[in-house]
């Protein structure tokens, strides 16, 4: 665990800080079940969630300076045990985004911090009964803008009505104000396989589902989270084998990068580059490599620009 932890510092400092310098922290005296969440540059300082198992209620923020110099610890008291945690990094502060159930009730809530790790504000985002017998510890998908200053939370519903996925969704624009709407999507219980989620800097949902017989087919639908416009594209993929489960949404400025690992007698990475300012299909490629460790090379393979 503590090489692990050392490895993702540096990977993060070598693609967010400077490329040709590499900063080490103090090794920690942590444990086999203690791990490590880094939520990034806060304005000067690097934060770094330390926790242990699901004993949230004793996790903690590491702070430390651009030089890996560990300033402070915070304890972190008011987390549930089995809560669904998510981290928004806003750049100047940052917040923990909670979902768990308390005496039936169902909560999604915010905790704001400031880049010290001390306590900003709290607020419930979400609250409903839950029903006898039902199991719901994470209702909603956690999604931010690449530019950080809108977040939007998704909760889906299979089978909401004959043929469709419900997609409920409350956007937060510049983080605080609040649009919530909701927009029923195809779905072909025979053949859709699973939903990719994206935001982009112009608060247009992004949705990516895969179809047909082995994701032969890939869809996009443009969601609009104030009124609820949706758009779809579809995207015959090559002959070969579409790994959902590695599939990526990435922006660069106004563009779009849909990225996956394919297989068929090669390997490599399926990009595809629809046009959405035209919306149409676009064009896409695919990288070939020689050998199977593709898949573990870019399991969650991303552009960057």
């Amino acid at each position: 665990m503590r090489f692990n932890f050392l490895t993702l510092l540096c990977c993060f400092l070598f693609n967010a800080v400077c490329a040709q310098k590499v900063s080490y922290s103090e090794t920690l005296g942590n444990f086999d079940n203690t791990g490590y969440h880094i939520i990034g540059a806060v304005k000067d300082h690097i934060i770094v969630w330390e926790y242990f198992s699901n004993y949230y209620s004793v996790s903690k923020f590491l702070v430390y300076d651009n030089d890996l110099k560990l300033l402070r610890k915070v304890k972190l008291g008011p987390l549930k045990m089995f809560t669904a945690i998510d981290f928004l990094n806003e750049k100047d502060s940052f917040s923990i985004i909670c979902q768990y159930v308390s005496n039936g009730t169902f909560f999604c809530r915010r905790l704001g911090f400031d880049e010290n790790g001390n306590t900003t504000g709290d607020e419930i985002l979400i609250s409903y009964k839950v029903p006898a017998g039902v199991l719901a510890t994470k209702g909603y998908s956690v999604i931010q803008s690449p530019d950080k200053k809108n977040f939007i939370l998704v909760h889906y519903q299979l089978g909401a009505a004959a043929g469709k996925t419900r997609l409920s969704y409350v956007l937060f624009a510049n983080n605080k104000d609040r649009f919530e709407h909701s927009t029923d999507l195809p779905f072909k219980s025979d053949s859709t396989t699973s939903y990719h989620l994206s935001l982009d800097n112009a608060n247009h949902l992004i949705v990516v589902a895969g179809e047909g017989k082995e994701d032969s087919k890939l869809v996009l639908y443009e969601i609009n989270p104030g009124t609820g416009d949706a758009a779809g594209i579809e995207r015959n993929i090559p002959e070969g084998i579409l790994n959902m489960e590695s599939l990526n949404i990435s922006h660069s400025n106004s563009i779009v990068f849909i990225t996956a690992y394919w297989k068929n007698e090669q390997h490599g990475i399926y990009v595809w580059q629809p046009d959405l300012y035209n919306f149409s299909v676009g064009k896409d490629t695919i990288y070939t490599v020689q050998t199977d460790s593709a898949f573990g090379l870019i399991k969650n393979a991303y552009l960057k620009a």
